[in-house]
Parts: structure tokens; C-alpha cells; sequence
């Protein structure tokens, strides 16, 4: 019978205006790794970061229904996971398809990099079997990645899913209430990794709520349904229209403290915005950080819009070629293997007129085995599919990514 291990990882992302959530006294510091961040300013993108996140966002892309990922968190999970397994073959191959640097091999330094930001939080929890005895090694390497391990009595199944979902609902501020159920903790669970991240700040500039209006958001396929257009005038934006031919990309900053802005790439009509996303690559984005410049927008639309989504991500993580699932090479208990079975990203996002709220929440689940020139745009309308990044400025590190393709078939009011 194989024993299994979850790790659930939340990705948390709250930009509001006016609202900063950087402390959080109800919630077990003992428990979990609460942190927020500050770096040095680079020239370039996190190189290891942006290429996992548009590698995974590609295997994505094909979808039309609309999505919010963070491959920053998934790339947390596994980043740690890496620190668990014992197998060399299994760590090198975690450390290429992930693009992990040497400095990131701990994700503790990524921990630490955020605790002065108070925009961003990075809290963790451990959750294993009181019935069994950790394997002293174990417990070492969850000290080395600055984790420690929460005893829970995995056969009273309704209290364990309701610490576990205490946890979430406070660490993401009640926008992920449930992430386990009681038919997930099976008998053969043997713990569960949560970690969860969390941005929260208001646009630099809210949107007026009197200037959104109703109006046609038009499809890939041509046909229209009616969106919530958000909609500011005569504002100054960094925007690039140049380094990718018929695209337009506009930067949209959250209020100045919080380090933070959302790009917002948008085709051209007629332009195949799949393809536009299918081209982008580091270099690219690195030229388009670069080519940047502020001009006066007469006119900038955006839909206001909500998005929530479960990824299944052990698929497409195992099309990159991540081989390291339902292998081995994980002692939790003494006289144990354990296996990576699989992993899951359940995440959301609230863009209106002041700000985004997005969360993520991602499972990893073990068990155990049985052996042209510039010009100035007048306008920046997003009434067609686009994509959107939520970047931090200092660190240059993405921290969600998605697309917008549809309007929901029941709008906002």
C-alpha cells in the first residue's frame, strides 16, 4: 500500500487600493515562514524564474477558458522538495527544468529576500502524521529550508481539514477558504507542505468606478459578449510597441510603495495572440523592460474581471520534463520511502478599479513506495484576448501570470 505526502503550496496575490495585509498576528508564526522581501535592483528579469514561468505558461496557453498561475510558487514547492529527496539524478533534473540558480536551491533565501516588503508574504506550513516518528534526517532538512513540522493526528480526518483550512482562509485572507476536503486526507496521507504567497497593494492611479461602462469584448473565434470596461484618461504610462511586432504592452503601477506592476500585453487585432505568446522568451521581455518609455495615453480600457482555476500541473510539468514523480527517494518516517505523485494549483484573481486580488494554491502529493519606429499610442484598448504579468520592480521577478480571452457569461455588477 503506498503512504502518501501533499504539499499544498498557496499562491496569494491581494492588490487593493488603500489595504495593505503585511501583518497577520492570527496566524501560528511558529508554524509557518511568514516573510516579504527586498534585493538589490538588477538590469535584467530573473532569468531561472522567467524561463520556467513562460515554459509552464506555454504548455498552458492552448486553453480558452481565461487563467491566473503563478509558477513562482510551484517552483517554491518543488525548490524545497529538492532538499528532500535524496536521489542526485532526481535533484539535477528538479534544478534544470526549474531553472534554480545555486543561491535558489534553498528556497529559505527566497523566504528571507521578501521579509521587508510588506506588499509581499511568503508563509509555509508543515503537517505530518503524530502517529509516526519523523526520520531524524528529515528533520534536518526541513530546519535547513526553514520549515519545521506541525504534529496532527491524521485519523481524526475533520479536524485535520479544518486546521488545514483555518490556515488558508487566514494566510490568504478569506479569498482561499478550501483546499482539502476529508475524502483528500486517506489513510495512507503522511503530511502535507503548505505554502502560500501573498501580494497585496492598490493601483498607483485607481480607475474611476462612474468611468466604467459596458461595451464588446470580442473573441479569437469573432464572436462578442458584453464586458465591464474599465477606463482612465489622459494618464502617463511606460508602454513598448516596438520589440514585438503588432503588440502593444503597457506597464500598470500599483501604488508606489509596493514595488509592483502589472504588464499587460495586448495584440493587435487580427494578430494571433497565441502566437504572440508562443514567441516571448527572456531575451525578449528583457528588450521590452528596456524599450519601455512614459508617453501620455489619451485613453486606457481594461475589463474589470474575476478568474479562478485548478491547474493540474504533474501533466505538464512531466512535458517539460520533470521526471521525478512516483520515484522514490524520499525518507519522511524512519523504515519509509516516500513518492512525488502529484502536483495542483487552485488560484484566483479580482482585477476592478482599485486594484487585483489573486491567489493561488498549488498541491504536490507524495506517497510512500513499496520498494517599426515609436509612436506615441493614442489609446490602449483591451476589448480582445491579452495576457498579464504581475511583476515586483527590485527583484524583477513575476510572480503570476495569465490571460484573459472571454468575459465570464454572467459579468460583474
Amino acid at each position: 500500500m503506498k503512504m502518501k505526502f501533499l504539499v499544498n503550496l498557496l499562491v496569494v496575490g491581494l492588490l487593493v487600493v488603500g489595504v495593505v495585509n503585511a501583518d497577520d498576528s492570527s496566524i501560528d508564526s511558529s508554524d509557518d515562514t511568514s516573510i516579504e522581501e527586498e534585493t538589490s535592483i538588477s538590469d535584467a528579469l530573473d532569468t531561472g524564474l522567467t524561463e520556467f514561468t513562460l515554459n509552464l505558461y506555454k504548455k498552458l496557453i492552448d486553453s480558452s477558458d481565461n487563467l491566473v498561475l503563478s509558477p513562482y510558487s510551484i517552483r517554491l514547492a518543488l525548490a524545497a522538495v529538492y532538499n528532500f529527496v535524496s536521489d542526485e539524478t532526481m535533484q539535477t533534473n528538479i534544478k534544470d527544468i526549474l531553472k534554480l540558480q545555486a543561491h535558489e536551491l534553498n528556497p529559505n533565501n527566497e523566504f528571507i529576500k521578501y521579509k521587508s516588503n510588506s506588499f509581499v508574504r511568503i508563509a509555509n506550513k508543515v503537517v505530518t502524521n503524530s502517529a509516526k516518528k519523523l526520520a531524524s534526517n528529515f528533520q534536518t532538512k526541513l530546519a535547513e529550508v526553514g520549515l519545521s513540522a506541525t504534529e496532527v493526528d491524521l485519523s481524526n480526518k475533520a479536524a485535520t481539514v479544518t486546521e488545514i483550512n483555518r490556515w488558508v482562509e487566514n494566510v490568504t485572507s478569506s479569498l482561499i477558504k478550501e483546499i482539502v476536503k476529508e475524502e483528500d486526507i486517506t489513510d495512507d496521507l503522511e503530511m502535507l507542505l503548505l505554502n502560500a504567497v501573498t501580494f497585496k497593494a492598490g493601483w498607483e492611479e485607481p480607475f474611476k468606478k462612474d468611468n466604467t461602462y459596458e461595451t464588446d469584448f470580442t473573441l479569437a473565434d469573432g464572436t462578442q459578449r458584453k464586458v465591464d470596461m474599465m477606463r482612465r484618461y489622459n494618464g502617463k504610462f511606460r508602454i513598448d510597441e516596438t520589440t514585438i511586432p503588432n503588440v502593444q504592452l503597457l506597464e500598470l503601477p500599483y501604488e508606489d510603495q509596493s514595488d509592483a506592476v502589472m504588464w499587460i500585453v495586448l495584440p493587435n487585432e487580427g494578430k494571433s495572440f497565441s502566437e504572440v505568446v508562443q514567441n516571448l522568451d527572456v531575451t525578449k521581455l528583457n528588450e521590452i523592460d528596456q524599450q519601455m518609455y512614459e508617453r501620455t495615453v489619451e485613453r486606457v480600457e481594461i475589463p474589470r474581471f474575476k478568474i479562478e482555476n485548478r491547474v493540474e500541473g504533474k501533466g505538464h510539468l512531466e512535458a517539460l520534463g520533470l521526471n521525478i514523480f512516483s520515484r522514490g527517494g524520499i525518507s519522511i518516517y524512519n523504515d519509509r520511502n516516500s513518492d512525488l505523485d502529484d502536483i495542483k494549483q487552485d488560484a484566483f484573481i479580482n482585477v476592478n478599479e482599485e486594484g487585483t486580488e489573486a491567489a493561488a494554491v498549488t498541491r504536490v502529493k507524495f506517497g510512500v513506495r513499496s520498494s517599426m519606429s515609436r509612436r506615441i499610442p493614442l489609446t490602449f484598448i483591451c476589448n480582445r484576448p491579452f495576457l498579464y504579468m504581475v511583476k515586483i520592480k527590485s527583484t524583477k521577478q513575476i510572480l503570476y501570470i495569465g490571460h484573459y480571452t472571454k468575459p465570464e457569461e454572467n459579468k460583474m455588477q
